[in-house]
């Protein structure tokens, strides 16, 4: 009997051991992945002293520059336009995004327009109507009011 208890005892004692073991051995570990870094695009000048009051056509990423020092910068377009042979409640749009700064502009920030529902925008003494969208271009037309 006493015997029996001693491989009972020396049995679990490997099985343990052992399973130690393998735990140790095969450790989980957390897969963190890695961050993707997306490459700016230069914002180069592409004009400047443009004149308000007349068409502007600005690309991706570019930056324009008005007599003033107004900077403008088309940041993004968005396209939600109906794809074709697709049925949609919606015709959609093409949507942009300016990044505005200097010139008379007290606080920069961004201007949102689109081709169907708002054409139109203003910021401080400034009116910045979009006339067309590409892609990745936009034409705009800007008014400055002084005060």
């Amino acid at each position: 009997m006493f015997k029996n208890s001693i491989i009972t005892i020396l049995s679990l004692a490997i099985i343990v051991g052992v399973g130690v073991y393998l735990s140790n051995n095969h450790k989980s570990v957390a897969v963190v992945p890695e961050p993707i870094v997306v490459p700016s695009t230069p914002q180069v000048s592409i004009s400047n002293n443009k004149t308000f009051g007349q068409n502007v056509v600005l690309t991706l990423n570019k930056k324009v520059t008005f007599s003033d020092g107004l900077v403008v910068i088309l940041t993004t377009v968005d396209d939600s336009r109906c794809p074709k042979n697709v049925q949609c409640i919606w015709e959609g749009e093409l949507g942009v995004t300016l990044e505005v700064s200097k010139g008379a502009i007290t606080s920069p920030g961004e201007v949102h327009m689109g081709t169907v529902t708002r054409d139109t925008a203003k910021v401080e003494n400034y009116a910045f109507s979009l006339k067309s969208a590409t892609a990745n271009s936009a034409t705009i037309v800007v008014e400055y009011k002084k005060p």
